[in-house]
């Protein structure tokens, strides 16, 4: 049995023509050889940002954004790392600050990755946008999700786990 690729190109047939009593009627005709996904999984770098800064800078924000999101959202592992010490932090039902946040990864063996980047976020004035920048976020991982489904979907398709046969 030929192993099918994972590749995708789509060749378009020209208009094939039906005669539906008395009228023509253009069907497009597509047909699909191979299946392939060529580019980054949707995020929105900025967005997941946004939110860290908008946590960062107020609390309660991440108490919002928690209702919306979990840290497994974030695309990106650094953000989706502080995140979840902002979450962590926030179901013990402590504050926090930027120094705090900085100072809880003095045993993470990327500590000065994860420092320079929270620095990096600031200034930290309102969490007034976590709202907005968390559906964002939402939005992005579940079209990823969904992407990863239908592609196991996919190779499911191609990949029967066993062969039919019509015995006639």
């Amino acid at each position: 049995m030929k192993k099918r690729g994972v590749t995708m190109p789509n060749k378009q047939q020209p208009p094939a023509r039906a005669s539906t009593g008395g009228k023509t009627n253009i069907q497009r005709v597509t047909q699909v050889e191979h299946i392939t996904v060529n580019g980054p999984l949707p995020h929105n770098t900025e967005a997941e940002d946004g939110l860290l800064q908008a946590c960062l800078a107020e609390p309660e924000a991440t108490d919002r954004a928690l209702k919306i999101l979990e840290a497994e959202d974030f695309y990106g592992l650094v953000q989706r790392t502080i995140f979840q010490r902002l979450a962590d932090l926030r179901k013990q039902g402590r504050s926090y600050n930027p120094s705090l946040i900085i100072e809880s990864f003095q045993d993470h063996p990327h500590c000065d990755r994860l420092e320079l980047f929270i620095l990096e976020l600031g200034p930290f004035i309102t969490g007034g946008t976590c709202t907005h920048f968390a559906k964002i976020v939402k939005d992005c991982s579940n079209r990823r999700k969904q992407i990863v489904f239908h592609h196991k979907a996919i190779e499911t398709a191609f990949n029967p786990a066993e062969e039919v046969s019509c015995a006639y």
